[in-house]
């Protein structure tokens, strides 16, 4: 393990979520949200995932649990 390297585990509810339009979520916008701001702290990037589902969800309830544990190795 090395300083900063992010490890994520996730049920498929929260890439497998759909909007209004049909669209799933998919992964990418998770991995786009941990390229995009690695000095963030886990919860951050884990409160921008889910920020970001529910952008997408645009009020619309999920279908499946959604489970998701991000983890970021750090010196402290």
């Amino acid at each position: 393990m090395k300083k900063n390297q992010i490890i994520l585990l996730g049920t498929d509810g929260i890439w497998e979520a759909r909007n209004r339009r049909g669209e799933m979520f998919g992964k990418e916008p998770i991995f786009r949200i941990i390229r995009q701001n690695p000095g963030l702290s886990a919860k951050e990037m884990q409160t921008g995932i889910f920020n970001t589902l529910n952008r997408f969800l645009e009020g619309r309830a999920l279908e499946d649990d959604v489970t998701l544990v991000l983890i970021k190795i750090t010196d402290d």
